[in-house]
């Protein structure tokens, strides 16, 4: 189990991902297969599921990267 320290962490790199993300939006693998205009950015071992829509960033998921990424989608 985490503490709050490693917690703080975790959270704090997801964020300073997200920020890398709509600053670069176009750097970031297209996955078209898995819903429309999805892009995955990697994070530690998860993987975020994301659109960016205008000047927003829309996260549809962020899963572990060992997970059936399809299966945890929904349809």
């Amino acid at each position: 189990m985490w503490g709050e320290k490693q917690e703080a962490l975790y959270l704090e790199a997801l964020w300073a991902k997200f920020e890398e993300i709509l600053a670069t939006p176009d750097r970031w693998r297209r996955r078209n297969d898995l819903f429309a205009d999805c892009q995955i950015a990697a994070q530690g071992r998860h993987v975020i599921l994301f659109r960016i829509e205008g000047e927003a960033l829309q996260i549809v998921r962020i899963l572990h990267a060992a997970m059936d990424l399809k299966r945890h989608l929904p349809p």
